[in-house]
């Protein structure tokens, strides 16, 4: 009997424990799905709401922040627009609606801020920044890993001449593609993990030359103006704007990407 009772309580784990994942993902698809029903009735605000549900619950995505990035630009909140762009722009930087729509709100903002610099050397530094996702370059990296992997072991136990003649020149050339990945994957990884970045949120922001209102006004940035994030020090956060000006703002006004 207890054998039996045992089993039934495996079994019936078991399948919780399978169809949880599928519950959960049907949940969020309808979640989706209202968010995007409202989007087109023109109930921009609640669409965000719901929008905003997935985003807490951490199963994010391009076409999430996307969606949301437009809801916000309807709802009359440019601020907030960019911010969720550039958050889709992690997961799709060659999304050309997505650049489009990034660009045109960037172009209604007090601050006009264009993308940086194109130049090759640029485009080399920021690891592709512009071309593929910090996962395309992660697939890619393990990819010639394993490759490098098993010219290695076809190296090793296969002694006939030619065919190591051949598997050099191939593991060479892997080589070489590895350390390239490897490069472009470390800067990404550093550029995602170090160097912060965020979006003002308020209309105006005035900042001051030290954490808190005492110090001198040094300038002002306005919504939706992307900046750099450096320490924190209590309500205050120090920002570098991309023309190299520093000052602190209050913590509420920047939103981080």
């Amino acid at each position: 009997m207890k054998r039996k009772l045992l089993l039934l309580l495996s079994m019936f784990l078991l399948c919780s424990f399978l169809f949880y994942p599928a519950r959960s993902s049907q949940k969020i698809s309808d979640i989706f799905n209202q968010a995007n029903s409202l989007y087109e009735k023109g109930n921009f605000k609640e669409a965000i709401s719901y929008y905003e549900q997935l985003v807490q619950s951490g199963k994010v995505s391009s076409d999430l922040y996307y969606n949301l990035g437009n809801a916000c630009f309807k709802a009359g909140l440019p601020g907030r627009a960019i911010l969720y762009y550039e958050k889709a722009m992690k997961f799709s930087p060659r999304n050309k609606e997505l650049k489009q729509n990034l660009a045109y709100v960037r172009s209604l903002t007090v601050d006009k801020q264009f993308d940086e610099d194109g130049s090759i050397i640029f485009f080399l530094l920021s690891g592709m920044n512009g071309f593929l996702s910090i996962n395309e370059l992660t697939i890619i990296f393990m990819i010639f890993y394993f490759i490098l992997f098993f010219t290695g072991l076809i190296y090793i136990f296969l002694p006939e001449k030619s065919v190591r003649f051949y598997n050099r020149i191939i593991a060479s050339f892997v080589l070489f593609c590895f350390l390239i990945s490897s490069f472009f994957l470390a800067i990404r990884i550093y550029d995602e993990e170090y160097v912060k970045k965020g979006i003002i949120m308020f209309s105006q922001e005035k900042a001051r030359s030290g954490p808190g209102e005492d110090y001198t006004e040094v300038f002002t940035v306005h919504e939706g103006s992307k900046v750099f994030l450096r320490q924190t020090q209590g309500d205050w956060r120090q920002i570098t704007l991309p023309s190299g000006y520093s000052g602190w703002v209050k913590n509420k006004s920047i939103e981080e990407i």
